[in-house]
């Protein structure tokens, strides 16, 4: 197999850029579970909205934190989802 190519999960073949793009990240956030999460002023944006900003309120686990308090909320689960997909793209 030749250095520009590399096959893909799904077994594809596909062709990889040869200019790396460059992320300017604005923020970085320290997750417990994924680590450090940079992130972008677009997403930036979307999580500082009212409805994002909910999530910091719901459990992950309804009432699962009553006897393991170190049990997450969905703003956290939201953002190492964000982290995890960003591993796997």
């Amino acid at each position: 197999m030749s250095g520009d190519q590399y096959n893909g999960l799904d077994g594809e073949t596909s062709a990889r850029t040869s200019n790396p793009v460059i992320l300017n990240y604005s923020k970085t956030v320290r997750d417990p579970v994924q680590g450090d999460i940079c992130l972008l002023k677009e997403e930036i944006a979307i999580i500082d909205t009212p409805e994002f900003q909910r999530l910091r309120h719901v459990r992950q686990l309804d009432m699962v934190y009553l006897v393991y308090p170190g049990q997450h909320t969905r703003f956290e689960h939201s953002l190492g989802t964000l982290q995890r997909h960003r591993r796997h793209q």
